[in-house]
């Protein structure tokens, strides 16, 4: 817990010094606990909350780690040509809706037989196989994003419906409003971002 404490900062606008050591502590919590359940510790490097009460707006800014490649069928799977036919034998079976489907689209499913439940023979001509060996399987940033979303969707105040996202695989931010974003609002989120980005 001690090592999160240096990762994030809260900063709250037009409010008394009473109400924001109130407001701190509860945020500090929700971010903690969310977090802490949605496995981001690892991912965030740094961390911003600003909230302005009188503007009704609230934006939480992130730098996030460098994310895994994305795993391709050839990470995953043995795949190797029998009697004119590509087979691949996959490794982990929650991969197997993912890749299944890939070949459904990419072959029809007429031409995929599953003779065991990790077993796939793929009727198709040969040179298909590198094509297949590419296929990716999971964007590991995609699932970071989705993460980041339900944290973030998590930790904004409750009635904050309208909300605005930037994401580009090294930071993230989010404007929550009950209102439309201002443009003004979207130079904040910009201006905290670079501000965490410098504090790298």
């Amino acid at each position: 817990m001690a090592e999160f404490t240096e990762k994030f900062d809260i900063e709250l606008y037009n409010v008394s010094l009473t109400y924001l050591e109130e407001e701190i502590s509860v945020l500090d919590k929700v971010i903690r606990d969310v977090i802490s359940t949605l496995n981001l510790s690892n991912t965030i490097t740094k961390m911003k909350v600003f909230m302005d009460p009188k503007e009704t707006y609230f934006v939480i800014a992130a730098n996030l780690a460098s994310p895994a490649p994305p795993i391709l069928l050839k990470n995953v799977s043995a795949i190797s040509l029998k009697g004119g036919k590509i087979a691949i034998s996959v490794f982990n079976e929650e991969y197997m809706p993912t890749i299944l489907k890939f070949l459904w689209d990419q072959f029809g499913r007429e031409n995929i037989e599953q003779p065991e439940r990790l077993e796939i023979i793929i009727t198709a001509p040969n040179a298909e196989i590198d094509n297949i060996s590419k296929f990716v399987v999971e964007d590991p940033s995609s699932v970071i994003l989705n993460k980041l979303i339900d944290a973030f969707d998590r930790i904004k105040p409750e009635g904050f419906r309208v909300t605005k996202y930037y994401y580009d695989k090294k930071s993230v931010y989010l404007i929550a409003s009950e209102d439309t974003i201002k443009d003004e609002w979207s130079k904040t989120a910009e201006r905290i971002l670079n501000e965490i980005k410098g504090c790298e």
